[in-house]
């Protein structure tokens, strides 16, 4: 059995960390899971997965895009924050439980 949970703050602060594909099935990602991964510029969620911790990408400066499922339902507080570079979201166009709070200040 291949990893199921990314734990919070598993990979906060690897500065080097640049891209993420999560593995199949990806049934949670904690809070602030990739927190301050500054060279982190792309992330592709898997379909088993519908909702992200709490301040997920915050602090990740360097991030371009991120691709939600058709099966994402909410972003969560902090989501967002701190992500500068930040140009493209694909997110599905209906279904959306929440959109949390303080998304995209800097």
């Amino acid at each position: 059995m291949g990893v199921t949970i990314i734990e919070a703050s598993a990979f906060a602060g690897c500065s080097a960390l640049e891209t993420v594909n999560t593995p199949q099935p990806l049934s949670q990602i904690g809070d602030y899971a990739f927190d301050g991964c500054q060279s982190l510029k792309a992330f592709s969620l898997d379909a088993s997965i519908s909702a992200l911790g709490k301040g997920r990408f915050r602090g990740c400066g360097s991030l371009e895009k991120v691709v939600f499922p058709t099966s994402f339902t909410e972003i969560p507080d902090e989501a967002f924050y701190g992500c500068a570079s930040l140009e493209e979201i694909r997110c599905p166009a209906t279904g959306w439980n929440r959109f949390g709070n303080y998304q995209g200040k800097y």
